[in-house]
């Protein structure tokens, strides 16, 4: 099952605010661990009169620290997401390090720049935004993903939103391309990733 969201958020002052890096809250409980965070300052940014808001949700058949390790690697997106071929870091030592910058080759040939601005294992979140885009009018994008722990069925529940400052004609198909190619698409391939393990051991446990 997936939840998508898209809305547009005025923007009272009208011109300079901070991206924040913020992450959004669950009412699903949530087992305690220490925090690893690791954040990278992001500046301020001009985002105009509004900023559309992106959010979709599902749940992925699989424990949490499970999915985590499959997502964490910054620079492994091409493992897991159908819509990227290939992955290489323009800067940083590894896919974990805060401010690693990834070059993105998608399934169509365009290509994107990312940059990680946070981190966290304990609360297995991380933030990344756009620094080079293929996608005509969009001027600003910062996005998280955030795992949570169904502890009812030891499943885990998948969280991805944005935000992104563009040019007014373009925001129809720039919130089609996230919502549905990078987001929906992203959930759907980690729940078939875990489907079958998940079917295997029901098959097992239904055996003895």
């Amino acid at each position: 099952m997936l939840v998508t969201l898209a809305e547009n958020i005025n923007n009272p002052a009208g011109g300079t605010c901070a991206f924040t890096v913020r992450y959004a809250s669950s009412s699903l409980d949530v087992a305690g661990s220490p925090r690893r965070s690791r954040v990278l300052h992001v500046s301020p940014d001009t985002l105009g009169d509004h900023v559309p808001r992106l959010y979709v949700s599902g749940i992925v058949p699989a424990p949490v620290e499970k999915v985590w390790a499959k997502i964490r690697d910054f620079n492994e997106m091409p493992s897991w997401h159908p819509n990227v071929e290939k992955s290489s870091l323009d800067t940083g030592a590894s896919g974990a390090e805060v401010g690693a910058v990834r070059r993105l080759v998608l399934a169509d040939g365009r290509e994107a720049r990312e940059r990680l601005v946070a981190l966290d294992d304990g609360d297995h979140t991380f933030t990344y935004e756009l620094t080079g885009s293929p996608f005509p009018g969009l001027r600003r994008y910062i996005a998280s993903l955030r795992l949570a722990p169904v502890t009812r069925s030891n499943h885990t529940f998948l969280e991805w939103w944005s935000e992104y400052d563009a040019n007014a004609e373009d925001e129809a198909g720039l919130t089609q391309t996230f919502t549905g190619a990078v987001y929906e698409s992203g959930i759907e391939a980690l729940q078939e990733c875990f489907k079958g393990r998940v079917d295997a051991v029901s098959e097992r446990d239904r055996s003895h």
